[in-house]
C-alpha cells in the first residue's frame, strides 16, 4: 500500500515502534501530531480484554495526553460506540462519527470511524 500512501515509511520523520501502545502514549505526553488505532474491533475490545485500557477513561486520557495541540486520534471500530464517543468528548475532544463501508464500491459492512480532535489552543 506504500504507494497509495506516497511511501511514509521513507519518509525521514517516520519511526516504527514494535512496543506497547498504551506504554507508547504514556511515556510521550505532547509529542504526537497523530494517533491511529485499529486494534481489536474497536472499543469494545471484544477479541482481547487488554485491549481495553486504551479505549477507558485512562486510556482517553493518555491518548489525549500524548497529542500536541491541534492533533488527532483516530479510532476504528467494527461497529459504533456511543458511549466512546461520549467518553471521548468528556476528556476534551471534539469527536466526528464516520460512519464508511468496508468496499465503497462494492457494499459490504459499516464500518465506524471515531475522529477526535484536540483543540489547537493550549488551555
Amino acid at each position: 500500500l506504500g504507494t497509495l500512501a506516497g511511501h511514509p515509511l521513507r519518509d525521514p520523520r517516520v519511526r516504527v515502534q514494535a512496543a506497547d501502545v498504551g506504554f507508547t502514549l504514556r511515556a510521550n505526553r505532547g509529542r504526537f501530531d497523530v494517533v491511529l488505532l485499529d486494534t481489536d474491533n474497536g472499543p469494545a475490545a471484544f477479541t482481547a480484554a487488554d485491549n481495553a485500557g486504551l479505549y477507558d477513561n485512562a486510556g482517553v486520557a493518555a491518548a489525549f495526553a500524548a497529542l500536541r495541540p491541534g492533533g488527532t486520534l483516530a479510532v476504528w471500530s467494527a461497529w459504533d460506540d456511543l458511549k466512546f464517543a461520549q467518553r471521548l468528548r468528556f476528556h476534551g475532544f471534539l469527536v466526528e462519527v464516520a460512519r464508511v463501508r468496508a468496499r465503497p464500491r462494492r457494499g459490504g459492512p459499516r464500518h465506524t470511524i471515531f475522529v477526535a480532535h484536540k483543540s489547537p489552543v493550549v488551555s
